[in-house]
């Protein structure tokens, strides 16, 4: 493979473009005007990429200094429930319909579990807008894929029949779906919220490049097969084996409906191990003088550390339609 792109310009081009993708997330603070903040669905699990959509979340609340009152996972409250395909709440969840009463913005996780292939996560959102159809809410950037052939239209009505939810999509295919149903004054397209990252310390501590990387997604996303998957890395081989350990701590503490809850907050906890399995991703990305992936977040990843980067798609285009949307002035291209 032969790089578009060899030369200082090149890189020039790449950074100036990784800038300007940073500075549309901007527009959000016009959405959210100042108010009080409910952060939910933040993730409780060993995916990077929802990892850095995290922490890119976080960086953007503390550049922007947004008034965040409290951070729920789905899983502080209820759980899903795969049997029923239903998330089913406990009474605890109260703490989160006591803050919209009071007038907070609901700010959903973004991502790419919008549709029906992760269900939990669209599950628990919907739990929320039944609870509190007429909650002002925003769901920050996400890629819309329904697997199941459903009407977009059934899909979205919980959405468009809340006159107060706007949902921020992070590609153009998702865009023109949502905005033709829930319509263009609230529907807006926004790059992923990993790229608030973009010139941050975390991404300075990258080591030096060493050589060639390849990263295969391991799980039904991937249009690989297994001899194939099993030749190369993906995130769960940068998680040591102690990481499922603590998500099952984590979620067992989740579970409690006890006064030392309200004292050590999960996400407390859960941060810190998170910043440690960022900092792995980090380090392996690093070493890479250039990279080839078919997750998302490894072509993002790739790209907010100068990376030349090469990328499938994975078997519903998500990589393609981002790239499309954002990163044909960057360091990535098509493998």
């Amino acid at each position: 493979m032969t790089s578009k792109i060899e030369n200082q310009d090149g890189l020039s081009t790449h950074r100036t473009a990784m800038a300007a993708i940073k500075g549309k997330l901007a527009r959000i603070t016009q959405l959210i005007q100042q108010r009080p903040v409910l952060y939910l669905d933040y993730p409780v699990y060993n995916n990077v990429g929802d990892l850095l959509i995290n922490l890119g979340t976080e960086t953007f609340f503390n550049d922007f200094n947004i008034n965040v009152t409290y951070r729920y996972s789905n899983i502080d409250f209820g759980h899903y429930d795969r049997q029923a395909k239903q998330y089913r709440p406990r009474p605890s969840i109260g703490k989160i319909l006591d803050r919209i009463d009071t007038g907070d913005l609901i700010l959903f996780q973004g991502g790419g579990n919008f549709g029906d292939l992760y269900p939990q996560h669209e599950e628990f959102r919907k739990t929320v807008l039944r609870l509190r159809p007429n909650a002002p809410a925003i769901l920050l950037p996400q890629s819309l894929h329904i697997s199941s052939g459903q009407d977009p239209v059934d899909f979205l009505r919980p959405y468009r029949d809340n006159e107060h939810f706007t949902i921020l999509v992070r590609d153009n295919y998702s865009e023109d779906i949502v905005s033709n149903i829930m319509g263009s004054d609230r529907t807006i397209l926004l790059p992923d919220m990993a790229h608030q990252l973009w010139e941050t310390d975390i991404l300075r501590t990258a080591p030096e490049a060493t050589g060639p990387l390849i990263q295969a997604r391991n799980d039904e996303e991937s249009i690989f097969n297994e001899p194939e998957r099993g030749s190369n890395f993906d995130w769960q081989s940068l998680n040591p084996r102690m990481t499922w350990s603590v998500v099952k701590l984590l979620k067992v503490y989740s579970h409690m409906d006890a006064p030392l809850r309200g004292i050590i907050e999960t996400n407390k906890i859960w941060y810190a191990y998170r910043n440690h399995l960022v900092n792995r991703a980090i380090s392996t990305f690093g070493r890479g003088n250039q990279l080839t992936t078919d997750r998302l977040h490894g072509l993002i990843l790739g790209c907010l550390l100068d990376k030349r980067v090469y990328f499938y798609d994975n078997n519903y285009m998500k990589l393609g339609r981002y790239y499309d949307s954002w990163l044909g002035q960057t360091l990535a291209q098509r493998a």
